[in-house]
This record gives C-alpha cells, sequence and structure tokens, in this order.
C-alpha cells in the first residue's frame, strides 16, 4: 500500500519491500523464528542498522505504525532497556521514535516531536516474559501515541503530540543508535508504515497477528 514504506521479513539483512538493506554489526545470526527464520542477538554488542533516511524518518503531518515479532531471552541489567526496534540517540538529542523493554518486564513506545522531550505508552511490569514470542504493534496518530500486544484489544496510550521530530538518528534492530541497550533474543518480520491520515486498523492489525500465528489471510490492505 501506499503507507508501506519498509518491510524485513529477517531471513537475512536485505529488506523485502524496497531498498533499506540492514548493516549486520557486531555478528547478527537469522536462525529458526516466529515465521521461517528470525535476527538472532547476543545482548552483547550486536544489532542491525541503516543511516537516516527518509523513508524511515517521520516529522510532521504524518501518521507512523511499525509491527514486529520478538522474544527476549534476558531482561536488560540494571538501568538499561532492550531496544527492538529504534532511530533514537538521546546523546546528541536527536530522539525520534524507539520500542523497548525495561528490567522488569515493560514495553513501551517512545517518540519525540523535537529530540529531546519524550512522549511513552508503557505496559505494566512484568507483562513481557522471557521466552515467548509477542506480536507488538506501535503507532502515532499525529496526536497520541499508542501500543498493543498480540491483537488483544488492549491498547495503552499517551499523548498528547505534535509530530515525531525529523533527526538523524540511524535506525536500529536489537540497540539504540549510540550502541547500547542491546535485546538479547529475536526479532521477526518488522515493518513500517507511514501516512499523511491513516495507520493501521484493528483488521490489518488482527490480520499481521493471525498470520504469524500461522492462519492464512489475504487483504490488498497490509
Amino acid at each position: 500500500t501506499e503507507a508501506l514504506v519498509a518491510v524485513w521479513n529477517l531471513e537475512n539483512v536485505n529488506e523485502s519491500f524496497g531498498t533499506n538493506n540492514l548493516s549486520n554489526n557486531g555478528g547478527v545470526t537469522f536462525t529458526s523464528g516466529k515465521i521461517l527464520n528470525a535476527a538472532t542477538f547476543d545482548g552483547v554488542n550486536d544489532n542491525l542498522s541503516i543511516d537516516d533516511n527518509a523513508a524511515l524518518s517521520v516529522g510532521a503531518g504524518v501518521t507512523f505504525t511499525a509491527t514486529g515479532w520478538f522474544k527476549l531471552n534476558a531482561y536488560p541489567g540494571l538501568g538499561l532497556v532492550s531496544a527492538i526496534f529504534s532511530k533514537w540517540d538521546e546523546a546528541s538529542n536527536n530522539r525520534e521514535y524507539s520500542c523497548e523493554v525495561s528490567q522488569l518486564g515493560a514495553i513501551y513506545f517512545a517518540v519525540s516531536s523535537d529530540g529531546i522531550n519524550v512522549f511513552s505508552a508503557i505496559t505494566p511490569n512484568g507483562v513481557i516474559q522471557l521466552g515467548v514470542w509477542y506480536f507488538v504493534v506501535c503507532w502515532y496518530d499525529k496526536n497520541n501515541v499508542y501500543l498493543e500486544l498480540n491483537n488483544n484489544g488492549v491498547i495503552y496510550n499517551s499523548g498528547a503530540n505534535t509530530q515525531i521530530f525529523n533527526g538523524v538518528s540511524k535506525f536500529r534492530l536489537g540497540a539504540r543508535h549510540n550502541d547500547t541497550q542491546f535485546l538479547n533474543g529475536q526479532i521477526d518480520a518488522v515493518r513500517i508504515y507511514k501516512h499523511s491520515t491513516r495507520f493501521l486498523t484493528n483488521l490489518e492489525r488482527s490480520n499481521l497477528y493471525h498470520a504469524g500465528m500461522g492462519i492464512q489471510y489475504s487483504s490488498s490492505n497490509i
């Protein structure tokens, strides 16, 4: 669709929809995952990345949605998080968007309107358990940020926000821009959407979730 801008099936570093092929930093491997293979991270020093570009940046007047599967093998250490996907560099005030898991098993989707101030949709602690696959959908509707797990109808949100900052951070899977907050686990089937008005409907989110559960569907909208 016109909203879909990137798809990483994570059979390898190549993007499946466009030209946003990822660089392998630190030795990410591709092993059996949720849907065929998945990217497997050691939580020490590896991640997948691509330099800042217009397709993965947001800015004013644009909705944003990111979806994907992930599984944690270990929680992050004290004072750390495990980044699933991130375009975020707090050291240079280039915070844009990031989805991360805390040491207490909460997951949150954070965005910044100016590279400094942050708005987050966050679950309670203990929601994320080790060794379990989760399907996460994070979206921004030009006003609020939202997060849903496993298409269960429980939507966490926070507002209000005027835009997602259009910075220069690298996009990364499994870490933040400044080579920190590594994830120990797997990530699979990541998609990024942008649009001037619309974002994924509940039916579209459901179709993506059930596709990962092995249920076939047909849709021209996702």
